[in-house]
């Protein structure tokens, strides 16, 4: 399992990077106090249709990494839109 950080990318990149890695790889998409950051929509969106499960890891007092693991369901782009 590899683990990516895309902490510092554009908004919008979640779902590429998402559609580029293996089921069971983990993607760090926020780093803070509370889930926020341009690419938590797009986390909370990949969740709902069962393509990541997320996860948070706490770092020390109220710092936490935001992660996504990559399922094995494949990414439907138009049911995306």
């Amino acid at each position: 399992m590899a683990e990516f950080d895309i902490t510092k990318e554009r908004k919008g990149s979640f779902l590429n990077n998402l559609n580029l890695v293996s089921p069971g790889d983990k993607i760090i998409y926020h780093q803070g106090s509370f889930c926020a950051g341009s690419h938590r929509e797009d986390a909370m969106r990949a969740y709902g249709e069962g393509f990541a499960e997320l996860i948070q890891k706490r770092l020390g007092k109220a710092n936490f990494l935001y992660i996504a693991i990559r399922t094995k369901k494949k990414i439907n782009y138009d049911a995306m839109a």
